[in-house]
Order: structure tokens, then sequence, then C-alpha cells
């Protein structure tokens, strides 16, 4: 079983981490109650659950998760964010994932990821060098060779399998909707509860005490599923390999991420792909992007011998705002803002939203444990995921061509700074 010291890693810094031992602050709150179901609010319950201080009393205030087999919201999982989710249940990893896929999670597995610009020719997508950015060897020698860098999960099935092993280990779910900060304190089991918002949304009828910037960038994206029928013969993609895609289009970068992908509601799907690119608000035609995007991953799959499965049953598409970059705060007055603060910058770009949700959810527990501000702490244990972040999507809006042109060249060069992330832990687990 595992606790949060047991997976001490390099990818955030986080309160326990920087002392090892509990600090003498004492905790402020007796109980919590928590709106949303989703990975971060899992991660927060079940870490709180597991103290002293909150036994018994934390309460998820959502509906059920409601599972399609649409993919909504990511589905690249990290296989770090894996530590993350069984520290604060106090379980094994493999619990986790049993949960999520069943018996046999082996058909997820990404162990390898590779790269390659792509040409579109009236509609014939084209892949040019291809070249390896990340691996699962030689690593550090504190590190595990051969360990699972991501996994592809349905982002509902997740929050699904995880939001059952909080109610098994104690936390209680009652499946209400509240949307107000009176209607969450009502549901409060102590005297002196923690309120959290982990949706995006503010919560009605709530005191507003800090007026977010409005976005200025949007992150617009669609994916689908995929059997992978012609991957062996097309010769590109071994078993267990992940691909990034790039095609240069319109003054900017479109990039696309395909992983070995399980679904029990989509059994014979072996891999999904999601093609994004970044744009200024108000600069784009959101259905025009829609439609090129869609084309662009049924395209890049083809090349790589991916056939494209059940789209209109799978597909999902959206423009999600980009957030700041630092220093986020909560909204409302006495809420700690849990899904806004653990943004980072521009959502999708870097697959990590499974892995900051579940960094943050942890930072969060811990400083709350401690007598600490939460706020603090969760934006500090996220700038290497932000500075990631940031870096990646100014690559694709400040010098798209540039960029381009290199990754045409030597693909593996081109993005051996994102892959050098694996060393710091952000992609692999910690053992």
């Amino acid at each position: 079983m595992l606790d949060t010291l047991a997976i001490r890693g390099r990818d955030a810094n986080l309160p326990i981490w920087r002392n090892a031992e509990r600090a003498s602050g004492v905790c402020q709150y007796d109980s919590a109650v928590i709106s949303g179901n989703g990975i971060g609010a899992a991660v927060l319950a079940a870490r709180l659950n597991r103290s002293s201080e909150f036994a018994g009393r934390v309460v998820l205030a959502s509906g059920p998760v409601a599972e399609s087999r649409r993919l909504i919201n990511g589905v690249t999982l990290r296989a770090r964010s894996i530590d993350y989710y069984a520290a604060a249940l106090g379980c094994d990893r493999e619990d986790v994932l049993q949960e999520m896929y069943g018996a046999d999670w082996t058909k997820a597995i990404t162990y390898r990821q590779r790269t390659s610009l792509c040409d579109v020719d009236e509609g014939n997508y084209s892949l040019r060098k291809v070249g390896t950015w990340m691996t699962s060897d030689n690593v550090k020698s504190d590190r595990t060779e051969r360990a699972p860098l991501a996994y592809g999960v349905r982002n509902s099935r997740l929050a699904g399998a995880l939001v059952s092993l909080a109610k098994r280990a104690g936390v209680i779910h009652t499946e209400t909707e509240a949307t107000s900060w009176d209607a969450l304190r009502a549901l409060a089991p102590g005297n002196r509860p923690l309120i959290v918002n982990a949706k995006p949304k503010p919560l009605a009828d709530t005191e507003t005490i800090w007026d977010a910037p409005n976005p200025k960038e949007f992150v617009i994206a669609s994916q689908i599923t995929f059997t992978e029928n012609g991957r062996a013969a097309k010769g590109i993609l071994n078993t267990h390999d992940a691909f990034a895609a790039f095609i240069h289009r319109d003054k900017g970068l479109d990039m696309a991420v395909l992983y070995p992908f399980q679904d029990p509601l989509s059994p014979d799907a072996r891999y999904y792909g999601i093609f994004y690119r970044v744009a200024k608000a108000g600069s784009f035609d959101k259905a025009h992007e829609y439609e090129v995007l869609t084309d662009e991953i049924v395209g890049v799959g083809d090349a790589l011998g991916l056939e494209a499965h059940d789209v209109n049953e799978t597909k999902g598409a959206a423009a999600v705002p980009c957030l700041p970059w630092r220093g986020l705060q909560n909204r409302q007055k006495d809420t700690l803002d849990l899904s806004y603060i653990y943004s980072g910058g521009a959502p999708i770009i870097t697959g990590d939203g499974m892995a900051r949700s579940a960094v943050a959810a942890t930072a969060g527990a811990e400083a709350i444990l401690n007598g600490r501000n939460p706020v603090p702490e969760m934006n500090t244990a996220l700038r290497r995921y932000r500075f990631l972040n940031w870096s990646q999507c100014r690559m694709m809006t400040h010098a798209p061509a540039l960029t381009a042109k290199v990754i045409g060249l030597k693909p593996s060069l081109a993005l051996a700074g994102p892959g050098l992330s694996r060393d710091f832990d952000m992609w692999a687990g910690a053992y």
C-alpha cells in the first residue's frame, strides 16, 4: 500500500516532501464537502478521508459519473498519475488499474513515443522522417527500466473508477447535485467544514472575491478511437508505441497524439487519437476547426495503419479556454477552487490533465492537514507542469514554421526538450 512519501519524485514540490514529517500546524477543518465527481475531487476526498481529522466526514456532493463511449475531456493517462491516485487511496497501483480496466490492462500501455511532421496534399497524408522522442529504457539509475509511460483511458471511466474506490475507502457520495455554498455547507457532517469547488464553473449564489481574467486563447481539439488492423503492415508503430504528429497550416501548428487505448464500452478500439491547435479568442470558426481537426486525425491514423472506429459514437470535440500561467487564486469566498487552480495554462496540449489534477489535490490535501493555505502550495506543486505547457504552447503559436522545419528534418532532436520530462518523473511512475 502506498502513501504520499512512498511516491516521492521530481515532478512536483509537495509540502510533505519538503518537510518529510507533518508540520506543527493545526488543521482548521473537521470535515469536507466537495462539489464534483472528477479526478481531482476523488483524489482530494480520498486523501483527506485517510487522515484522523477527516475520517468518515468527507462528502462528494455530485451526481454519479456519467459514462458513455464519447471521448469527453482527456484520454492520455500518464503513468505517474497512478502513483498519486494509489497514495491518496492507500492502495497499490495495481488496485487502481484493475478498477479502471479489469484484470488485464496491458493493451493500454505505452512504452515508446515516436514523432514526425505530416504533409497534407489534397487530402492525402504522408509522414516525413519518423523519430523516437521518449522510451521507457535507459532511465536514471534510481528508476525502474521498462516501466509504462502512459495508458489510454476514457476520462469518465477513470473518474468512475476513482470515485468507486474512494467510496469503498469511506468517502460519502451523496449523488445529489449541490451548486451553491449554502447547499454544500448543509451537507457537511462537521462544524468546521472545508468547502471545495471541483468543477470548472463558479458556484451559484456565492460571493466573488477575485475576478478571473477572460481567456485570450483557446485550445481547439477533436478526438476519436481507432482499431489497429493495419498497424503492423505499415511498420511505423510497434505494439505499445504512441505517436505525436504535427501539421503546419494557417500560420499555426496542429499537433496530434495517438496512444494505445482500452475501454470496456469500445472493446474493439485499440488506439485513441486527438488533433489540436491553439488559437486567439475570437479568431476562429469553431465548426470549421472541428471538421479540419477531425479530418487530420483520421488522415494521420490512416498513415499509421489505424482505422477510425465508430466516429459518430466516440468523437469528442471542444474549444477549451486557456487560463493564466501562474498565481491562480480562489474565485469565491470561503471556497477552495480546486478545478480552477489545477489549470496548466493551456489545457490538452501536453496530455497532463489527469496528472495535474492529482498533483494539485495531493498538494492541497497535505497543506490543509498541516494547517497551511493550500492555494500557494498547489501553485508551487504545478510549476514544472505549467512550464512544460507554456513552452509547448509557444512552440505551436510563436514559431510554427521554424518548429515544423526542425521536426521535419530532425524529429528526435526537435522533441528532445519535452522528452526530458521523463527524467523528471512526469511520465512513468516514481519507482
